[in-house]
């Protein structure tokens, strides 16, 4: 592959850029106290397109032309969810655009959060934690890290114990396999004949 194709966008590059500049777009237009709820509803809208049989298809296949599928996004959503919401769909039909609302929602998601300080953090144990020891979890990540953290947890049946902690690209590893692997390098080197 020569050095100029590698350096073209793909489509999917694409559309990502394309769908954050659209949450971006929204997000200058929200209110920050209504922001929550927009995107609550977005969320809503896109687990119905999943949900109803033929939904997702109508609104992003190509069956209807712009015109047609504004007037369709109108009837459906206009009345039931926030002006804000049912403006942001019907700019995104009238545009042709619907099927980037997945990756439009999530990155809204994404950017709102950040803005509110929210991080996403996963939590892998060996066994399920209960609902005290979940919070006890927050409550020390949001501490020790100073951040509101967006827990996520996880099982993972290769951990022998403790706790792995994924925060953005970071990865805190207080997990006994990792204790041991400590534990055996230290040894090693205590053990490891003197020079």
């Amino acid at each position: 592959m020569d050095t100029e194709a590698a350096n073209l966008p793909t489509a999917m590059d694409a559309a990502s850029q394309l769908a954050d500049t659209y949450a971006e777009a929204l997000l200058g237009v929200v209110a920050d106290e209504q922001a929550d709820a927009v995107a609550a509803e977005l969320e809503a809208v896109v687990d119905l397109m999943g949900r109803i049989d033929g939904f997702e298809q109508l609104l992003t296949g190509g069956i209807l032309n712009r015109r047609e599928l504004s007037a369709v996004v109108r009837r459906v959503f206009e009345g039931r969810c926030s002006r804000a919401a049912a403006a942001f769909l019907s700019v995104l039909a009238r545009r042709g655009r619907l099927s980037l609302l997945r990756r439009t929602v999530r990155s809204f998601r994404a950017m709102l959060d950040a803005r509110q300080g929210k991080v996403a953090v996963v939590a892998a144990t060996a066994a399920p934690l209960d609902a005290d020891q979940q919070d006890h979890v927050r409550r020390s990540v949001a501490q020790v890290l100073g951040i509101e953290p967006i827990m996520k947890f996880t099982v993972d049946d290769g951990l022998l114990g403790g706790l792995v902690l994924r925060v953005g690209d970071r990865l805190y590893d207080a997990s006994t396999a990792a204790r041991l692997r400590r534990l055996a390098k230290q040894l090693g080197e205590a053990l490891a004949p003197r020079r």
